[in-house]
């Protein structure tokens, strides 16, 4: 039998050390599959915070399921920054689409912005059929 002692510091850190583990797996995941420039963290956060948050109505790949296919060039409220911003933050209470500004934090709200702009043109398979008007910005 083998036995391994890490010591009480190490064991005391575990949580974080899985955490970290994870999550550089998650980034690594998004830099090969091309969806995240590796130098922005905040896409990563972001991409944690929606597929937890938003996958369950927007689908995993910004696909569309309840919700609206986020990555193409059409929205019903507006593709710009500030757009995307005030959907997150104020919700689409007609629609269905909670408000998070009591759930994120402004920088947090942030960061599922620019993650969800960059679902820009990815294209995923089975995508809803776009709604809403064509958005140059």
């Amino acid at each position: 039998m083998f036995f391994i002692h890490f010591g009480e510091k190490f064991m005391k850190n575990l949580p974080a050390v899985i955490f970290s583990a994870i999550g550089l797996v998650v980034f690594m995941t998004g830099i090969c599959s091309g969806r995240q420039n590796p130098s922005d963290s905040t896409l990563l956060r972001g991409r944690i915070l929606y597929e937890k948050n938003c996958s369950g109505c927007h689908g995993d790949k910004g696909q569309g399921f309840a919700g609206p296919n986020l990555t193409d060039k059409f929205w019903i409220h507006g593709g710009g920054p500030k757009n995307i911003t005030a959907s997150i933050s104020e919700g689409v209470p007609g629609k269905g689409m909670i408000t998070w500004k009591d759930i994120l934090s402004p920088a947090e709200i942030q960061m599922v912005m620019k993650y969800v702009r960059s679902l820009q043109g990815t294209n995923p398979p089975k995508a809803k059929a776009a709604e809403g008007e064509l958005t140059r910005d």
